[in-house]
């Protein structure tokens, strides 16, 4: 939806709207646990954004000035009242289908977003034992989607990496790393540095691991590894957040101790911490669609499934946090996991080469550096010592690169607090 429209809503109309009142609370309550105990996680955030965004409308556009508790009240004596009408039982679906089915707000959204809207609000009246409805697809038949978008290559990751700022490659060679979601990057390991990334750091670690509790609120504890490119990249980053936060500070900002102590990772222009739907939102503006983050994703998945790369898939989607089924790995009885971890770690240095793909095997596919292995094929010294300068000069370019894109002047009066 355009944040233009008179009832969208910003983070922290959405924080008072939460707060201010149980039922809402209760009902986030039931999904995935945030990062610092916070309720906002991504989770928690869509469906409190959805139901905040609902009762605007109603107040901007309908008139109908109820709170969540009143508005259920007013729909269960509706519905169970004997001398209720058609009309009045079907008052409170009707007001759901036209805000989210038949809002001419929503055009530009796919029918699969219009009903992830329609289903949050029918599963909050259902949390509290008001059905919406107990008829079936009152929603009305919806339509296919029509876009398939053709899968990245890592030749395309590489060109593509190679055009955006330090943070923003970081992050999308994280997900290609470690099969990483887009959400669990931002709203997870952004806010790991103490527990978890920094100590690891601090011990000079060529793989990173990360620790999940779960995934989708799955409730499977698992683990995945970002490889050597992926820490270069990030620590990369960590250099240019340091001067980011100093050059804030600067200009009369104020931050908090946590942000100014490394947590969150990524940060916006700004100093605020980076969410999942403003990297996606600006990724989208930015490509037009063309390269998503989930491609990062996706690639990590088609990297890993070449059969003559000899990499375990149940491994592979052990990594990707899928635990479907009682015999996966990871599941109620295959606990592997937990007891042979180097296991794992060996399995994933299977990989790792064809994922490092500005230091392992797929480095050669840059011409320059092609060059350099014919030509030093027979003296080992002198392959060290080209290899040195090659990387060397690479990264050089990339820091040249990367000046007048990374960061923009801070301008806190134009920031816009829409979310």
């Amino acid at each position: 939806m355009p944040l233009g429209t008179v009832y969208g809503v910003s983070l922290e109309e959405v924080v008072r709207f939460v707060e201010s009142d149980v039922l809402v609370e209760n009902f986030l309550s039931k999904y995935e646990v945030a990062p610092r105990g916070l309720w906002f996680s991504g989770s928690r955030l869509e469906r409190a954004r959805v139901l905040c965004r609902f009762f605007k409308w109603l107040r901007v556009k309908r008139r109908i000035v109820l709170s969540p508790s009143e508005l259920l009240e007013k729909h269960k004596l509706l519905r169970l009242s004997p001398g209720s009408s058609f009309e009045d039982r079907q008052w409170l679906l009707s007001l759901v289908l036209e805000h989210s089915r038949d809002n001419p707000d929503f055009e530009d959204n796919s029918d699969s977003r219009k009903y992830a809207l329609f289903s949050i609000l029918r599963s909050f009246c259902d949390f509290y034992e008001v059905p919406l409805t107990t008829a079936k697809r009152v929603y009305g038949k919806r339509k296919r989607k029509k876009v398939h978008r053709k899968q990245i290559t890592v030749a395309d990751a590489k060109s593509f990496l190679g055009k955006i700022c330090q943070r923003d490659r970081a992050i999308l060679l994280i997900m290609f790393q470690s099969g990483m979601s887009i959400g669990e990057v931002l709203n997870k390991l952004n806010y790991m540095w103490h527990s978890q990334v920094e100590p690891q750091l601090a011990e000079g670690c060529s793989r990173l691991k990360v620790e999940f509790d779960d995934r989708k609120a799955n409730g499977r504890w698992y683990f995945t590894y970002v490889g050597r490119d992926g820490i270069h990249e990030l620590k990369k980053w960590l250099v240019e957040r340091k001067k980011l936060v100093e050059r804030v500070l600067r200009q009369g900002a104020e931050l908090s101790e946590t942000i100014i102590r490394g947590e969150p990772i990524f940060l916006t222009q700004y100093g605020t911490p980076l969410t999942e739907q403003c990297f996606v939102k600006n990724m989208w503006k930015k490509r037009k669609g063309k390269v998503t983050s989930h491609m990062f994703r996706k690639l990590f998945k088609t990297e890993a499934s070449i059969p003559e790369r000899g990499v375990d898939q149940r491994f592979v989607e052990f990594w990707m946090g899928h635990g479907n089924g009682v015999d996966a790995v990871g599941g109620e009885y295959d606990r592997s996991p937990e007891v042979y971890e180097n296991v794992f770690e060996g399995e994933y240095a299977k990989l790792e080469e064809y994922v490092n793909i500005y230091s392992g095997k797929r480095a050669i596919d840059d011409p320059l550096l092609a060059k350099i292995e014919r030509l030093t094929r027979n003296n080992e010294l002198a392959r060290a010592f080209f290899d040195r300068v090659f990387h060397e000069f690479r990264q050089f370019e990339g820091e040249h690169d990367e000046q007048s894109n990374d960061f923009f002047p801070v301008q806190p009066s134009k920031r816009n607090s829409k979310t």
